[in-house]
C-alpha cells in the first residue's frame, strides 16, 4: 500500500508526516525533515494513527498525493497548494474508504 503523505512548510519548516495501512488494523507512521530518511513507527492501531492525523491538520500539513519517496523535487511536484479544510477532509476520507476495501 502507497504512502498518504502531508507536508508542512510554515515559517522554516519543511517536514513530512506520512501513513500507510499495514494489517486489518495496523499502519505504519513516518516523519521527519524533507530530504531525510525520517523516522517510523509499526504497527500503530488505527485509533492512534487516525488521532495524530488529524493532530498534524491542525498544525498546519498539508495532504499531498500518495507515493512512496521522500525525494525534495517530488514533494514540491505532486504539493496540493489548496488548503480548503473541507478538500482536504473529503480526499482523507476517500482514502480511509480505499484503504479500509484493502
Amino acid at each position: 500500500m502507497s504512502w498518504i503523505i502531508y507536508r508542512c512548510t510554515e515559517g522554516t519548516s519543511d517536514k513530512f508526516w506520512m501513513l500507510r495501512k499495514v494489517g486489518a488494523d495496523d499502519y505504519d507512521i513516518s516523519w521527519g525533515r524533507v530530504g531525510s530518511k525520517g523516522q517510523i513507527l509499526h504497527s500503530v492501531p488505527r485509533e492512534m494513527a487516525l488521532k495524530r492525523e488529524r493532530e498534524k491538520l491542525r498544525k498546519g500539513y498539508v495532504l499531498c498525493k500518495s507515493d512512496n519517496t521522500l525525494n525534495k523535487n517530488e514533494f514540491e511536484n505532486q504539493y496540493i497548494s489548496q488548503k480548503d479544510t473541507d478538500k482536504i477532509n473529503s480526499l482523507i476520507e476517500e482514502m480511509l474508504l480505499v484503504i479500509s476495501k484493502t
